[in-house]
């Protein structure tokens, strides 16, 4: 690609983050307004299922390339219309889809640019991976209280397998994309994002990534 046009690439998707921000669409995308406005959603919903399902995966995966902070409201509103076990599997899906295009974005488009920036901590991270491989990754997905939308294209400026990347992205969002759907279909009784990521829930989430290092660390143990 020419470097004009990775220029011209990196500035529209590094505005859109800002943009989210100047023009408040963070006060307007709430858990508060998705309970308002439910009625209608739900009544769309019901009246065009399949093109409704599509058009929330497309957002989705959009929002997950472009790094905005959506995720849970996502797989909340998700839950809400879809129920619990659809959601998962549309949001499992598009989420990974927009890691990918985050990951493939900085690896093959940002690179260069963000190696030159930031060389010692990117070449830490990449032998913190080296080190631990899948092992890693997993961990980073399973923990909740690391940002999903930050972590896709860190880990892009890094030797990581496009392979490893996607696997441990699909398998280790279902924890946390169950919680957010789970919620979303008792919507209800949910007020805040702050209602479902608890501090206890945080440190289930964290116990629950330590499970893959100590499964790495054991087995090289065994084999010393």
């Amino acid at each position: 690609m020419k470097t004009y046009l990775k220029y011209l690439l990196f500035a529209v998707i590094a505005s859109l983050p800002i943009l989210f921000y100047v023009f408040n669409f963070n006060e307007h995308l709430t858990v508060a307004n998705l309970k308002y406005y439910q009625c209608l959603l739900k009544e769309m919903v019901d009246q065009h299922q399949f093109l409704s399902i599509i058009l929330f995966m497309l957002a989705y995966t959009a929002s997950v390339v472009a790094s905005l902070p959506l995720g849970g409201l996502f797989t909340l509103t998700g839950g809400f219309l879809f129920g619990v076990f659809p959601t998962v599997i549309c949001v499992d899906i598009s989420a990974t889809a927009g890691a990918i295009g985050a990951f493939l974005l900085a690896r093959y488009v940002f690179g260069e640019a963000l190696h030159k920036k930031y060389p010692y901590y990117i070449s830490k991270l990449s032998g913190e991976l080296s080190q631990y491989g899948w092992s890693y990754m997993l961990s980073i997905r399973l923990n909740a209280a690391i940002p999903f939308f930050i972590t896709n294209m860190i880990i892009g400026l890094t030797p990581l397998p496009l392979k490893t990347f996607i696997w441990t992205t699909a398998v280790g969002m279902i924890p946390s994309i169950t919680l957010f759907a789970f919620a979303g279909s008792r919507l209800a009784t949910i007020h805040t994002i702050g209602d479902i990521v608890t501090p206890h829930v945080l440190m289930a989430f964290g116990a629950l990534a330590l499970l893959p290092i100590f499964s790495m660390l054991a087995r090289r143990w065994y084999r010393a």
